[in-house]
C-alpha cells in the first residue's frame, strides 16, 4: 500500500490531501475526522509504548528483587 502523507487544509479554500508517490487524493470534505484518527493512533501508540516500557520495568524489577531462577 506503501506509504501516505496526510497534508492537512492550510486555507478555507484548498482541500487536506491524502498523497503518495504516485497518486493524491483531495478530503473536499472535512478532514476533522482524518486529523481525529491520526491523533487517537498516536495516543494508542503512546500508550503501547508506555505498557512495553512498564512491562520491562516490572520485569527488571522482579528479575533483581527475587533473583533469577538457576537450574542445578
Amino acid at each position: 500500500m506503501g506509504n501516505w502523507i496526510y497534508t492537512p487544509s492550510l486555507t478555507d479554500e484548498a482541500n487536506a490531501s491524502l498523497h503518495d508517490n504516485f497518486q493524491r487524493v483531495d478530503l473536499r470534505y472535512s478532514a476533522q475526522p482524518i486529523e481525529d484518527l491520526l491523533t487517537e493512533l498516536g495516543r494508542i501508540e503512546a500508550h503501547v509504548t508506555a505498557s512495553a516500557n512498564s512491562l520491562e520495568e516490572y520485569d527488571n524489577h522482579f528479575g533483581e528483587s527475587h533473583g533469577q531462577l538457576s537450574h542445578a
